[in-house]
C-alpha cells in the first residue's frame, strides 16, 4: 500500500472553490426561468461555466493536494476534456431545469446528468 498525505491548504482551497462556484452559479440562475429565452440562454451558459468549472476545479485542486511517493503527471488534453465534460453536462442539466417545466422527473433527470458529468470527468 502506498503512503500518502494531503496538503491541508489545497484541501481548504478546494472547499473554498466549491463554495464560491456554487454561490456564483446558483446566484446567476436565480429567477432565470422568468427571463426571455435569449437572455436565459446567456445566463444558463455563464452558470454552466461557473458550476461545471467549479466542480472540476475543486476536484483538480484537491487532487493536487494528494501527495504520493511516486511520479505522476496530468496530460493536458485529457485534463481539458475532463473540464469540458463537467461544464457541458452541467449546462445540459441547467437547460433542462430552465427551459422545461419544473417537475420531479425533470429535476431527477438534471440531477442524474450532473452525476454522469461528475463520473465522466473522472
Amino acid at each position: 500500500m502506498l503512503d500518502f498525505t494531503h496538503d491541508w491548504r489545497l484541501v481548504v482551497a478546494s472547499l473554498a472553490i466549491a463554495l464560491m462556484a456554487g454561490f456564483t452559479g446558483l446566484s446567476l440562475t436565480r429567477g432565470a426561468s422568468r427571463l426571455a429565452a435569449p437572455r436565459r440562454k446567456a445566463v444558463v451558459s455563464m452558470a454552466a461555466v461557473a458550476l461545471g468549472g467549479g466542480i472540476w476545479s475543486m476536484r483538480f485542486v484537491a487532487m493536487l493536494g494528494l501527495q504520493l511517493p511516486i511520479s505522476y503527471f496530468y496530460d493536458a488534453l485529457v485534463t481539458l476534456i475532463s473540464a469540458l465534460v463537467a461544464i457541458l453536462l452541467t449546462g445540459l442539466a441547467l437547460l433542462i431545469l430552465h427551459f422545461r417545466p419544473r417537475t420531479a422527473s425533470s429535476q431527477n433527470l438534471a440531477g442524474a446528468i450532473i452525476g454522469i458529468g461528475i463520473s465522466g470527468m473522472h
